[in-house]
C-alpha cells in the first residue's frame, strides 16, 4: 500500500492563507428544454421591443437532426409573429467560415438554412467555442441588442481558448444563450482510451467539472459508473463559459425514455425491466450543494488542490491506484494542468485457473481494501458535521465503492474456493453457480455486473458463494449503501453507485450457451451477452419516465 503521492500539485498545496472550500456560487442558470420549441419561445418572446439581431449558431448532429428544431422554428415564428417586426435573425453552421444566411428579417430564408444545415448534419468532433468566436466579431456591428443561441448537443467537451471566447462575446455584448446536453458525472471516459488524440489540438474535459475529481472503474466493475450517471449540468467548458458571460444555459432532452437497471446488456435479476428510474429527476436544491467550481481553470484546479476533503481524497485514491484496486490517479499536475494520462493498472486477478494463487492474490488485495475502506471511513467522519459540498460528496461515494470493492474481492476468494474446482473439473453446478454457457476451453475467471439500481437489499435473498460468513458481509454493505443512498438521495452520486455492480464471478471461456441463470422472484428475461462499450457512453437524458428534471426550475 505504500506509494508517494506522484501527482498532487506540491506548490498549490503550500499556497498560504485561507480559502472558500465551499463550492462558489456558479451564477449559472439553468433551466430544462423537453422540447426546443421552450428554448424558442423564451428568446423570441424575451427581448424587448427595440431593434435586436438573433444569430443561431447550428452544431449539426444527429442529435439535432433528431430535435425537430426545424419544425419548431416555423411554428415559434407564427406564435411570436408581432415581436418580430424589429427582429433580424442570422444562421452558422458550425466550422464555417460566415453566415449561412447574413443577418435578415426574410424568416423563410432562415428557416430554409435551418433546414439544409440540420439535413446535413453528420457525426463528428466540433470545436463550437471557435465558431463563437468569430460570430461574435461578425455580429460586432449589427445594429440593436445582439444575442446568440448556440444548438450544441455533442461536442460539449471539446474547445480551446476559453478565456478568448469569452472575452470576444463581452467585447460584442453579446447575449449569449446555450442549449447543450447533459454532462455526466467524472466522465473519465475520454481519458480511458489509451491511443487518444484531441482534435486539431484541442482540449476535451469529459464531465461536469473541471477535472475528473471521483475515483473511476473500480475492481470487479464492468464500467466506470461515474461515466453513466447524469450530471445535472453541462459539460464544464460550457458552464465556465456561462458563468463567464452570464448565459442562460438549457439542457436539452429528447422526451421521455425508457430505464434501463443496468448499462451492460446483463438482464437485471430483480424486476421485468419495468422500473421507474431511481433517483431521477435530481434534487435542485441538493444539485446547487454539490456543484463543481466553475471559475477559471487554474484557479478552480488550485481551489480543489487546497481544500483539506480533496486532498486526503487524493491521497487514498493514489493509495488504491498503487494496489490496484482502481483505474486511474488523481488527475493533477504540478502545472495545474488536466492530466490526459490518468489510466493505471487494475490488479490481474482471475487471469489464470490457478485457484490457490489467485485466492492469496485476492487476499492480499483485501487487505489493502481494507486499509483504504479504513482510511475512507475516518475521513468521512471526521467531515459529515460539516456542511455538505461535492469534495464530501466525493469521498462518500469513494469510500462505498472501496466498501464494495472489498465485498467483490470476497465473492471472489468463496468462487475460487467452492464454485471453481466443480467447473473446472466439469462437476454438475446448480443454479446460480452453473454459468449462462459451458465454456469449452477455460481461459481464466471473469465477471458479469449484478445491478445495485435497486439497492443491496433486493438482493439478500439471492444466494452467494462463501455461506455466512459473505451473506454477513453483504448485510453490512447494505448498512453502508444505505446510509449513503439517504444522504445523497435524489443526486448524481446516488446514481452513480446505482450504475455500480455486484460481481457476479464465473469461469472464462468459449462454448454454447446451457440455459439461463435462477432470478429472484418476479424477474423475468434471458441472461444476454455483454453488449460492445460503446464509443460514447449512452446519452443520460434517456432516463425517467417523464424525462429527468435535474437541477433548475
Amino acid at each position: 500500500m505504500a506509494g508517494s503521492m506522484r501527482v498532487l500539485v506540491i506548490a498549490l498545496l503550500a499556497a498560504a492563507g485561507p480559502v472558500a472550500l465551499a463550492a462558489e456560487p456558479s451564477g449559472v442558470t439553468i433551466r430544462h428544454a423537453a422540447h426546443v420549441e421552450r428554448v424558442l419561445d423564451a428568446v423570441l418572446g424575451g427581448g424587448g421591443s427595440g431593434a435586436r439581431t438573433v444569430c443561431l449558431v447550428l452544431d449539426p448532429t444527429p442529435s439535432l437532426q433528431k430535435s425537430g428544431l426545424p419544425g419548431a422554428l416555423h411554428a415559434a415564428f407564427a406564435r411570436h409573429a408581432r415581436r418580430l417586426g424589429k427582429v433580424q435573425f442570422a444562421v452558422w453552421k458550425s466550422g464555417a467560415a460566415s453566415f449561412a444566411v447574413a443577418p435578415t428579417s426574410d424568416l423563410a430564408a432562415v428557416e430554409k438554412a435551418v433546414t439544409t444545415v440540420v439535413a446535413g448534419a453528420k457525426g463528428a468532433y466540433r470545436n463550437v467555442f471557435a465558431d463563437l468566436r468569430s460570430v461574435a466579431k461578425a455580429l460586432s456591428k449589427a445594429r440593436g441588442t445582439r444575442e446568440v443561441v448556440l444548438f450544441s448537443l455533442e461536442n460539449g467537451d471539446t474547445f480551446d481558448d476559453l478565456p478568448a471566447t469569452a472575452k470576444a462575446l463581452k467585447r460584442a455584448r453579446v447575449k449569449l444563450t446555450l442549449v447543450v446536453r447533459e454532462a455526466f458525472l467524472a466522465d473519465s471516459h475520454y481519458i480511458s482510451k489509451p491511443r487518444w488524440k484531441a482534435p486539431r489540438e484541442e482540449t476535451q474535459i469529459g464531465g461536469d467539472a473541471v477535472l475528473v475529481d471521483v475515483p473511476w472503474y473500480w475492481l470487479g466493475q464492468m464500467r466506470a459508473a461515474t461515466s453513466y450517471a447524469p450530471s445535472g449540468r453541462p459539460y464544464w467548458a460550457f458552464s465556465r463559459l456561462a458563468a463567464a458571460t452570464k448565459a442562460r444555459v438549457y439542457l436539452y432532452y429528447p422526451g421521455a425514455g425508457t430505464y434501463s437497471c443496468t448499462i451492460t446488456g446483463v438482464s437485471c435479476i430483480v424486476c421485468r425491466g419495468n422500473q421507474i428510474a431511481p433517483e431521477y429527476p435530481y434534487n435542485a436544491a441538493a444539485l446547487r450543494a454539490l456543484e463543481p467550481h466553475v471559475g477559471k481553470q487554474r484557479a478552480a484546479i488550485a481551489l480543489m488542490a487546497r481544500d483539506p476533503i480533496y486532498r486526503a481524497l487524493f491521497r487514498i485514491w493514489d493509495e488504491a491506484a498503487n494496489s490496484g484496486l482502481v483505474l486511474g490517479r488523481p488527475p493533477l499536475s504540478g502545472s495545474s494542468k488536466v492530466s490526459k494520462r490518468l489510466t493505471g493498472n487494475l490488479a490481474p486477478i482471475g487471469r489464470t485457473l490457478s485457484l490457490n494463487a489467485e485466492i492469496n492474490r485476492a487476499r492480499r488485495l483485501i487487505t489493502d481494501c481494507d486499509l483504504v475502506c479504513r482510511r475512507l471511513d475516518q475521513l468521512v467522519a471526521a467531515k459529515m458535521k460539516g456542511p455538505r459540498s461535492r469534495a464530501l460528496a466525493a469521498a462518500e461515494y469513494t469510500r462505498v465503492m472501496a466498501h464494495l470493492t472489498r465485498l467483490n474481492l470476497m465473492y471472489f476468494v468463496a468462487f475460487c474456493r467452492d464454485v471453481a474446482p466443480k467447473a473446472i473439473q466439469r462437476k454438475a453446478l446448480a443454479p446460480p453457480d452453473r454459468p449462462p454457457y459451458m465454456p469449452a476451453i477455460l481461459t481464466g475467471i471473469s465477471s458479469s455486473p449484478i445491478s445495485l439500481s435497486h439497492g443491496v437489499g433486493a438482493l439478500l435473498f439471492a444466494r452467494f458463494p462463501g455461506g455466512k460468513k459473505t451473506d454477513a458481509a453483504l448485510r453490512a454493505f447494505r448498512d453502508v449503501s444505505d446510509s449513503f443512498l439517504l444522504r445523497y438521495a435524489n443526486t448524481p452520486f446516488a446514481m452513480a453507485f446505482r450504475r455500480a455492480g455486484l460481481a457476479r464471478w464465473r469461469i472464462t471461456g468459449t462454448g454454447k450457451s446451457t440455459g439461463t441463470i435462477n432470478r429472484l422472484p418476479g424477474s423475468t428475461g434471458k441472461d444476454t451477452t455483454t453488449e460492445g462499450k460503446p464509443d460514447r457512453p449512452t446519452d443520460p437524458s434517456s432516463g425517467g419516465t417523464g424525462g429527468p428534471t435535474s437541477g433548475g426550475g
